[in-house]
């Protein structure tokens, strides 16, 4: 399946209000962006001398395209005592859907959006989001760079419940 694909998927999901099928979705497209934006053979910004892994790839894209859309990611995050990052909360979750270990089940609940502020939160072993951030995930895909041949230019929707990547 195709980048588009994937979010044509999360699209459907979405207006059937699947939130968590549409979350996977838009994570799947997410991970295979951040790999053309930065393929295996990229040098770690970490250590130079290794090849960017996977976790690197999909962190370092998130960061720099969810900071461009506004959304804050300066909030420290703890998980099981141990401080986070959004992005490697959603890294762990999309590889524990598609490989689970059972050691680590991370349950994502939403909630509307009381505006356009993306809202992040961990209780515990839930992840806490507004559901617009499906939106903010959908579009680090769909303007990106290295996605323009396939995704053309759409009007911006307004209010809180934007179809993912819109």
């Amino acid at each position: 399946m195709s980048v588009t694909d994937r979010i044509d998927d999360a699209r459907v999901l979405y207006s059937q209000g699947r939130r968590h099928g549409s979350l996977l979705s838009v994570l799947i497209a997410v991970t295979a962006t951040a790999r053309k934006r930065f393929p295996p053979n990229t040098p770690s910004r970490t250590d130079p001398s290794k090849p960017m892994g996977d976790i690197e790839a999909f962190t370092t894209f998130l960061h720099e395209e969810l900071t461009r859309l506004g959304v804050s990611l300066n909030r420290p995050l703890q998980y099981h005592g141990r401080p986070t990052t959004l992005e490697l909360l959603l890294y762990r979750l999309v590889r524990n859907e598609l490989a689970p270990k059972s050691d680590s089940q991370l349950e994502v609940q939403f909630h509307p959006a009381s505006g356009e502020t993306v809202e992040i939160d961990v209780v515990d072993d839930q992840l806490i989001i507004s559901d617009n951030l499906l939106d903010r995930l959908g579009r680090t895909v769909t303007q990106a760079a290295e996605n323009a041949t396939s995704f053309s230019p759409r009007p911006q929707p307004t209010g809180a419940f934007r179809i993912p990547g819109r």
